[in-house]
């Protein structure tokens, strides 16, 4: 088994602006206990809860990718295959030239070639990061569709040819009363570029509440002590522009990723599909991405 990671880090802006990230991916998300947590009394109370949902996430959410291969399909004739085209000599009984020393041998079967087109997906890398669950408030609906529009823009992305790697991001707030003091990130990395697309586990771990509110609040359970003053923090879903700004800041200083597509919040299909669109767009048309 290839080796996970989990780790927190911790940075400050220049202004005195705090930043801490918890950074994981599947493995170790999956392996999660309560042991080292920076809040320990909080991750015991979560532990009980992610570990009803740990065969779940398991097993996989055969609904949830149902759903999520749904709005693939609508998207998947917006993106243009990716690569380069090459002709290749082809064999046969018929072509458009004949080969003598086949002929004469007998091999009417191979003894003509002919040109062919030869698709050779390219490889092109996208990092891709989609922001998921939610605060208190956001029903189990509408925090499916943040987790769906992210494997849905993997999954038609990588059907055209692309190399995704896809990040599930949470950006809270920790202070008091909406000063925006100390921001939390929670980074999972929900598949790397070389692994290969399984929507059904990717659905159970970014578009499921449960899993969200067990897993993902056991792993802010790990963010420094002084950052735990708000409990699990009020998500950043209110302003995409804020919350760019924010991720772009995390990845400045070192703490995240450099993402070169990001999907604000969706707490519906329409939203899901239009920020889809916007990644596809910004994909095929500035390629904001590395080989």
């Amino acid at each position: 088994m290839r080796e996970s990671y989990h780790y927190t880090v911790q940075g400050m802006l220049p202004n005195g602006e705090e930043r801490a990230a918890t950074v994981l991916d599947l493995d170790a998300m999956m392996n999660l206990t309560a042991e080292g947590a920076t809040h320990a009394y909080q991750a015991k109370q979560q532990v009980l809860e992610a570990n009803v949902q740990r065969a779940f996430l398991s097993a996989g959410w055969t609904e949830g990718a149902t759903q999520a291969s749904a709005l693939s399909e609508v998207l998947a004739g917006e993106v243009p295959a990716v690569g380069s085209i090459r002709r290749r000599w082809e064999w046969g009984q018929e072509g458009e030239e004949l080969d003598a020393d086949r002929a004469l041998a007998g091999d009417w079967d191979m003894a003509y070639r002919r040109k062919v087109r030869q698709h050779r997906p390219g490889q092109v890398l996208i990092t891709l990061a989609a922001q998921f669950g939610g605060r208190g408030n956001r029903t189990a609906a509408e925090l499916f569709w943040s987790g769906a529009q992210l494997v849905a823009a993997t999954d038609v992305l990588e059907a055209a040819g692309y190399k995704v790697e896809a990040h599930a991001i949470n950006l809270c707030r920790y202070g008091n009363y909406g000063y925006d003091t100390t921001v939390g990130a929670l980074d999972l990395l929900a598949k790397r570029s070389e692994d290969a697309l399984r929507p059904d586990i990717l659905m159970a771990a970014v578009a499921n509440d449960k899993v969200y509110r067990g897993f993902g609040f056991l792993a802010k359970c790990w963010f420094p002590s002084h950052y735990g003053i708000s409990g699990m923090g009020s998500t950043l879903d209110h302003n995409a522009a804020h919350a760019r700004d924010v991720l772009s800041q995390f990845s400045n200083l070192g703490l995240l990723p450099q993402i070169d597509n990001f999907m604000p919040h969706a707490y519906d299909r329409a939203t899901a599909v239009r920020n889809v669109l916007a990644v596809i767009n910004t994909v095929t048309q500035g390629m904001p991405s590395h080989v």
